[in-house]
């Protein structure tokens, strides 16, 4: 297909995106959903990717720039998830399951937390029916039982009697 595929995580949102001909949009519709919907998560898989992090997390931790920009984000942040790595704490990823992952995808990608955009030359309608088909049975809410925390992100500061 020529096309190109790829991801990536901020502290604020992670992405999928493929960039395609407009003859492909249809099929780059379908491999994102199959991407998101039906991953498939192998003890094998996670091993891997955890080795793929760590050395991730060697080369931020050697960059001086990464380090305080994430110290940075430490202080500004403090008490909400934005104060957070990226990568997590090495306890994290060290001890991270399958069953984890399935939990926080279940918990986190629900049709209210999710957007798809589009751009270049696509047909508006063409992508409204792709994504209607795709991922128009994304539940709206996560299972019973499966809730994370919208905390407020407030700071600690000075209180005026």
């Amino acid at each position: 297909m020529g096309a190109h595929l790829n991801a990536y995580t901020s502290r604020e949102q992670t992405v999928y995106y493929a960039k395609v001909l407009k003859k492909d949009v249809p099929v780059a519709v379908d491999i994102l959903a199959d991407i998101l919907l039906n991953s498939n998560f192998s003890q094998a898989s996670v091993e891997r990717e955890r080795d793929v992090i760590m050395r991730e997390m060697e080369e931020v931790e050697s960059q001086i720039e990464e380090v305080v920009f994430d110290r940075l984000h430490e202080v500004a942040y403090v008490g909400t998830p934005l104060a957070r790595t990226i990568l997590g704490p090495e306890e994290n990823i060290n001890s991270i399951s399958p069953d984890d992952i399935v939990r926080y995808i279940k918990t986190h990608y629900t049709a209210p937390r999710m957007v798809f955009a589009a751009s270049g030359a696509v047909e508006h309608d063409q992508i409204t029916d792709l994504v209607g088909t795709h991922f128009g049975g994304v539940p709206t809410e996560a299972p019973a039982g499966l809730t994370y925390e919208d905390s407020p992100y407030s700071l600690p500061g000075p209180t005026c009697a």
